[in-house]
């Protein structure tokens, strides 16, 4: 009946005693009950997933298995939020640049900035005071953006490759796009 309180005290005996085989099953079987029981899907998901993961460990989920698909969905704006959260605080620490981004089908560039260790984004109208523009432009796919975040390609690649264009300092872009940490999808979600 106590599913609730239970899975909370086998959580911290399962963090204590990670390789204790009779607590991981016990707090599986408290966390089916809790997902049994959730009328959300998004809650049901968690917690199966969790029973999943003491049963059976994390189930490895190849990088690749993001598609191409929903990146091309995202706005240019969506995809420099999403990039801010994959920023390295260690990386951008002292690290001050902005560079002009223009996503390709996307309309008005972006003003792309770092500084105190975050990005910050906001459109750039086209035709804007050139005081104003930073010194280094680029050109690129939504694809691009995303393969260069994930450290999939190289700047070198993506320029060769004709998926992207620099106007300005090559090195700072190369030093952009290695400001960024990758993201594994095969996380613990209750096992230390």
């Amino acid at each position: 009946g106590e599913y609730q309180w239970v899975a909370e005290v086998l959580g911290q005996l399962v963090f204590a005693e990670p390789d204790n085989a009779q607590a991981r099953e016990l707090l599986a079987q408290a966390l089916t009950q809790l997902g049994y029981q959730q009328v959300s899907a998004t809650w049901r998901n968690v917690y199966l997933t969790a029973a999943r993961e003491l049963r059976q460990g994390v189930v490895p989920i190849p990088s690749a298995a993001r598609s191409n698909d929903f990146v091309s969905q995202m706005s240019p704006q969506m995809l420099f939020d999403y990039a801010g959260i994959a920023l390295s605080p260690q990386r951008a620490a002292g690290v001050s640049m902005a560079l002009e981004v223009t996503v390709e089908g996307a309309g008005d560039p972006l003003l792309v900035e770092v500084g105190n260790s975050i990005l910050r984004h906001r459109p750039l109208p086209r035709g804007g005071e050139t005081g104003q523009r930073p010194a280094t432009r680029i050109a690129l796919s939504r694809a691009a953006i995303d393969r260069l975040l994930a450290h999939r390609t190289s700047v070198a690649d993506a320029m060769t490759a004709g998926e992207l264009a620099v106007e300005g300092d090559v090195a700072q872009v190369e030093a952009f796009f290695a400001l960024f940490d990758t993201f594994a999808p095969d996380f613990p979600l209750v096992t230390p």
